[in-house]
Formats: C-alpha cells, structure tokens, sequence
C-alpha cells in the first residue's frame, strides 16, 4: 500500500532557547482510504493531534512520558518524567520518545506549535 520514496528525513524543532532535530521515516502513501488511514492528517496546512494518541511510546530507563488528564485544551497532556536525582536527559541518547502517525499531502515548511498550559 505504501512506497517508501524518502525515508531518510528530519525535523527541526526550534524553541526561544534550543533546537533539537526529529528524524521521521518520510513515505508518500500510493492510495489511502478511510479503510487504510492510520494516524492523522493535515488539512490546509494543519494537522491536529491528540498528545494521548500517540502511535509508540518508547521508555528510556526510567525516563518516560506520562498522561495528564484534563490538562490543555481538551483531552490531555504528556509529560516527560525521571526520578528526582536522575541527571537531565539528552534528546536521541536516554530521553522517551513518543511517536505520531502523520499524513501531509503536500511539500511545506512546517511549525509545530504547541500548548503549554491550559487556557
């Protein structure tokens, strides 16, 4: 169903003080119907996404990704954790990696925006 044309990509997440680069397996989805879809999908430029709705959650030791209920703007929110005197995770070395299932249906330069705090 799917051809894998670019599977080597990556993401940049830029924030007031950090930028931390996401790589992604990149496809381009031959034929996706409402049978076949799996994850979300952008429209006109946007794709919204549920934090609880991941498609993995990989623990790094004992530094993971929690649910927390009613918090943002509808559902939930996720939160990275450790234990108190662990030291500071490095994004791809030990920290937890939760994963979205994303189709866009065209080229774009994206932003992901994010909220931070209930309204």
């Amino acid at each position: 169903m799917f051809q894998r044309e670019n599977p080597a990509a990556a993401v940049k997440l830029v924030g007031s003080a950090n930028e931390v680069v996401v790589k992604v397996n990149a496809f381009n989805p031959t034929e996706v119907t409402r049978d076949t879809l799996q994850g979300f999908v952008e429209g006109e430029g946007f794709v919204s996404i549920e934090p609880e709705h991941f498609a993995k959650n990989t623990d790094a030791g004992s530094n993971r990704w929690i649910k927390i209920q009613g918090y943002g703007r509808t559902l939930s929110g996720m939160r990275a954790t450790q234990p108190v005197q662990a030291p500071s995770a490095t994004p791809g070395k030990d920290s937890p990696c939760l994963e979205y299932r994303c189709i866009c249906s065209a080229p774009a330069r994206w932003k992901w925006p994010r909220s931070r705090r209930p309204p």
